[in-house]
C-alpha cells in the first residue's frame, strides 16, 4: 500500500464518515463497525482497480467459495463478530459457534449437534479461505471480471474517460490524495479520489468516484440518503485550503457507476455545495444540518461525553420538538 494512504488510514482525525455518521447518531462517535459488506467490498476492488492497481495482490484474495446467506451467514456473521476471549482455548471453538448461533437466533427447532454439523458443512470452507487469505478481502473469479469490466467502461466512456485520462500536457491528474488540515480549531483529513489539476489555466476539480447496486438515476437520493453533501462541500473546502494559489471550480462531481449501465456524471453546484456547509432546507422540505451545525455537535459530545442523544436533546432537558407539519 502506499506509504501516504497507509499513513492517511492511521491518522486520527475528523472526517466525512464521522460527520456522516454523526448526523445519524452520536452513539456513532463510541462505535466501530467493522462488519464486511459486499458492496463495499467491491466499491474497494473497483477504487484499486482504477486508482492504486498496485496494491491489488496486498488488499484482496481470490477464492472460488462464496459467503454463505440468509440465516446461515447471519449465523456466521455473529461468530465473526464475537470478542475472542484473552484466554481462549482451540477445544473451545464449539462453545463460540453456539454462543453465535444464540445470537442470529439460527433456526431453534434443531438441537445443537444437528446445527453444528450444518454450520461446519456450510461455513468451515470459507472459513479456512478467511484464514488463508491474511486479512485480505475475499473476492470471486466472478466478482473480479464484474470490477473489471466497470473499470473498463470508466475509462472507454465518452464522459466519464477525462476524469482518469488526460492528453493535455498542462493537465495532470492525481488519485486518492490525502489531504490534512485545520479547521474551526479541529484537525481533519480527507482522501480525494480524483483531483485534476489544470496547471495552464491555474484552475483544479475535485470529483469522487461512487459505485452502486443501484439504477444510476436513483443517485439524487442516495445523495442526500448517505450525506454525500458534506463529503462534497468538505472536499471542496479543503482544495480551496491545500490550494491557495489555483481556482477551485464552483463544483464538485460524482462520477457514478453500477454494472449494468454506462457511467454517469452527477454534479453537486455552488449552491448544493453552500448547503452541505451552512446545512439549510432541501426544494423538498428536508431539513439538513451542514459541516459546521455538524462540527458544533461534535465538539459538545467530545467535551461533555455524552453520546445517547443529539446535543440540542440534551440543551433541552431531553425534549425534541415534533417537526413534521
Amino acid at each position: 500500500m502506499r506509504e501516504d494512504i497507509q499513513k492517511y488510514r492511521d491518522t486520527t482525525a475528523v472526517s466525512y464518515s464521522v460527520l456522516s455518521a454523526l448526523s445519524g447518531h452520536p452513539r456513532s462517535l463510541t462505535e466501530t463497525d467493522s462488519e464486511e459488506k459486499s458492496h463495499y467490498t467491491f466499491g474497494l476492488l473497483v477504487d484499486c482497480l482504477m486508482f492504486t492497481p498496485e496494491d491489488y495482490n496486498e488488499m484482496f484474495y481470490e477464492t472460488s467459495v462464496t459467503k454463505p446467506g440468509d440465516k446461515m451467514g447471519d449465523w456466521l456473521e455473529a461468530y465473526l463478530n464475537l470478542e475472542i476471549p484473552a484466554d481462549y482455548q482451540l477445544h473451545e471453538a464449539e462453545e463460540l459457534v453456539l454462543q453465535a448461533r444464540g445470537i442470529s437466533g439460527y433456526d431453534k427447532r434443531l438441537s445443537d449437534e444437528v446445527a453444528l454439523k450444518k454450520f461446519n458443512e456450510t461455513c468451515l470452507p470459507y472459513l479456512d479461505e478467511v484464514a488463508r487469505s491474511g486479512g485480505r478481502l475475499l473476492i470471486t473469479p466472478e466478482v473480479l471480471q464484474e470490477a473489471i469490466a466497470m473499470e473498463s467502461k470508466l475509462l472507454s466512456n465518452e464522459f466519464t474517460a477525462r476524469y482518469f485520462r488526460s492528453d493535455d500536457k498542462d493537465v495532470e491528474i492525481k488519485f486518492q490524495v490525502p489531504f490534512y488540515y485545520v479547521f474551526e480549531d479541529l484537525e481533519f483529513k480527507s482522501l480525494a479520489d480524483i483531483v485534476i489539476y489544470d496547471h495552464k489555466n491555474h484552475t483544479l476539480e475535485v470529483a469522487d468516484l461512487k459505485t452502486t447496486g443501484k439504477p444510476l438515476l436513483y443517485f439524487e437520493k442516495d445523495y442526500t440518503d448517505y450525506k454525500y453533501y458534506i463529503q462534497a462541500s468538505l472536499y471542496h473546502l479543503v482544495a480551496q485550503l491545500a490550494h491557495p494559489e489555483y481556482t477551485v471550480m464552483d463544483y464538485f462531481d460524482f462520477i457514478v457507476a453500477n454494472t449494468t449501465e454506462e457511467p454517469m456524471i452527477w454534479r453537486a453546484n455552488q449552491e448544493h455545495l453552500s448547503l452541505g456547509l451552512y446545512g439549510g432546507v432541501t426544494r423538498f422540505g428536508r431539513k439538513i444540518r451542514g459541516v459546521y451545525q455538524l462540527i458544533e455537535d461534535y465538539k459538545w459530545h467530545v467535551s461533555n461525553q455524552k453520546f445517547d442523544y443529539p446535543a440540542s436533546v440534551y440543551t433541552n432537558n431531553g425534549r425534541k420538538l415534533i417537526d413534521v407539519l
